[in-house]
């Protein structure tokens, strides 16, 4: 038997209170003006608890499943593999029979969403390690002595748009490698300002 609100309280007695009135004898036509119901599906239901006995919706097949169950982790691994790429490009590079939409349904059924990506400078281990000394060697720093320090941020402004506008991802896993897209380079010059915090 079908769930949901086609098959709720109200709404089989609904119909069992079309089915009684006309019982009782009275048209079809003062049952839809008495219910409220269209005098069309008032005739349908009458007609199916004739052929039927039931007032209830049965199961409905539905469409069939597009993707086969290696379809679908074919995508995930793909995804895995290659998060700042479109659905578009996973539909077509792995010859998906489905439209992206559907693509993107599986990613979702997966629980990976698709955000905007961190764009940051990739570091290599050395910087890594200095910016985790800097931090360990201040970490006991009280407000005395970073009254006394100069802040400064810097914004690169670059002629070359970024490469990926998207990312598939978990959550909570935004700066984690490999969903982090790379300051893009291509040898043009740089607007850079320096902001200063005076404390």
């Amino acid at each position: 038997m079908a769930t949901g609100r086609a098959n709720s309280v109200e709404v089989i007695s609904e119909r069992g209170r079309i089915i009684g009135l006309w019982e009782s004898g009275m048209p079809k036509r003062e049952i839809a003006l008495t219910t409220g119901v269209s005098q069309r599906s008032v005739q349908r239901w009458i007609k199916r608890f004739e052929e039927e006995g039931s007032l209830h919706i049965k199961p409905r097949s539905g469409r069939p499943r597009v993707t086969t169950p290696d379809d679908d982790a074919r995508i995930l691994d793909a995804v895995e593999d290659q998060p700042l790429t479109s659905a578009v490009h996973h539909t077509r590079n792995l010859e998906l029979p489905c439209h992206p939409c559907t693509t993107r349904r599986r990613i979702h059924e997966a629980n990976i969403q698709c955000y905007i990506p961190a764009t940051k400078e990739k570091l290599t281990q050395q910087q890594w390690e200095c910016r985790l000394g800097f931090a360990l060697q201040y970490l006991q720093a009280d407000h005395s002595f970073w009254n006394h320090v100069i802040f400064t941020d810097e914004k690169y402004f670059s002629s070359v748009e970024a490469r990926a506008r998207h990312s598939w991802r978990r959550g909570n896993t935004r700066y984690h490698e490999e969903n982090i897209q790379e300051r893009a380079r291509s040898g043009r010059s740089y607007v850079l300002f320096y902001i200063c915090l005076f404390l």
